[in-house]
């Protein structure tokens, strides 16, 4: 890839490290935070109301209409709450064929492809709201 996509780093607290090893990637990184941060090598997009949806109006300005969320449980279940997610994708390691739970909420993923032990579950916002 000769073109990385833009890395949107989700801070409220304004903790990232300043020398985090993301921050050294090739690449554009934006910092949404909810403080006025000064960061080498990355772009902060402050937001007062730290809200999904003022988060996502925003980045559409800056162009970007496309995200992939790659997060823990805390990020995803926001999104997921505020039904913000147009495609889930997970892989789940030793799984046993059973779906996993998004969140602690059933979605009903649907089994695409067994890796070994590991397996890839699918759905589309569609299919779960």
């Amino acid at each position: 890839i000769d073109q990385q996509p833009t890395r949107l780093i989700f801070d409220p607290n304004g903790r990232i490290p300043r020398n985090a090893k993301v921050l050294k990637e090739k690449g554009k990184n934006i910092i949404i935070t909810k403080k006025n941060l000064k960061i080498p090598k990355a772009q902060t997009l402050v937001v007062k109301n730290y809200d999904l949806k003022t988060i996502l109006k925003k980045l559409f300005k800056l162009g970007i209409t496309s995200i992939f969320l790659e997060g823990g449980e805390f990020t995803a279940k926001k999104f997921l709450e505020a039904k913000l997610l147009d495609h889930v994708l997970i892989f789940q390691n030793h799984a046993k064929n059973n779906p996993p739970k998004v969140c602690g909420r059933k979605i009903g993923l649907k089994k695409i492809k067994k890796f070994g032990d590991d397996v890839f579950f699918e759905k589309r916002k569609k299919e779960y709201q």
